[in-house]
């Protein structure tokens, strides 16, 4: 009889100690949960150069945005404009240069007699912005490119909404000569319309689309800014996810 009774108080051990595992286990789920998947994590951890990549590609910590208002006059607005539609005189528009979201556009290469006007403004303006918003180092930050995008009646009204291939990006309005328009973030619910010279300096993880226009052509300048390197997030999230990054997050 005592030994089926510490038989019997043995088990009941092993299954303690089992329902003690699972309970930590639950714990430690329910933590990780709350710290990667929910608003909560940008106060329990600070953003930072260590972290910024796991912030704004599978937390939530990308919200922040900042508006410059006018940052260029409407007479830099309007050269922008005309560098670009003589450029599309002899080379068009390109309808595919991005592989996913494309967009109706052209490319402000080095080339270009505005590119270090607007690089200028990214090292004087956005870089430090940026910066101050997600508390990372100016070094940090690099260009991937930017492009002139045309939204016109015939061609491209609007953008679908999807997350950009950048940790950062930027918009600029050219002009004000149409309706309807403007950058929606999906997640924030929240509408940003532009005045002529207008910067929008956010995270490009976080979903956006360009709201369609309803008449007259829209003038923007888009600028897709990295972290460290073109693929240093990406390298850097490989070691989240087994298979290859969203579509969306692709360029």
């Amino acid at each position: 009889m005592p030994n089926l009774f510490n038989e019997y108080f043995f088990y009941w051990e092993i299954i303690d100690f089992i329902l003690f595992l699972l309970i930590i286990f639950i714990i430690f789920s329910v933590i990780y949960f709350i710290i990667y998947f929910t608003p909560l994590n940008r106060y329990l951890i600070p953003t930072n150069s260590n972290n910024i990549c796991e912030k704004l590609h599978i937390m939530y910590d990308n919200e922040k945005y900042y508006v410059f208002k006018k940052l260029i006059s409407k007479y830099n607005c309007n050269i922008i404009i005309k560098e670009a539609e003589d450029y599309a005189k002899n080379n068009n528009w390109t309808e595919k240069r991005h592989e996913h979201y494309p967009t109706y556009d052209n490319q402000i290469t080095t080339e270009w007699n505005s590119y270090s006007f607007v690089q200028n403004l990214c090292e004087k303006y956005m870089y430090p912005k940026i910066c101050e918003l997600y508390n990372i180092n100016t070094k940090d930050i690099g260009i991937n490119e930017i492009f002139v995008v045309k939204y016109d009646m015939l061609h491209q009204r609007k953008l679908d909404a999807h997350r950009d291939g950048s940790q950062f990006s930027f918009i600029i309005g050219l002009n004000e000569d149409y309706t309807g328009g403007g950058t929606y973030f999906t997640r924030m619910k929240k509408h940003i319309q532009f005045k002529t010279g207008d910067c929008l300096v956010f995270s490009g993880q976080n979903e956006h689309k360009g709201l369609e226009i309803t008449s007259g052509n829209r003038y923007i300048i888009a600028g897709f800014l990295h972290f460290k390197s073109c693929d240093f997030c990406e390298k850097k999230m490989k070691k989240h996810f087994s298979n290859k990054p969203p579509d969306d997050e692709k360029f």
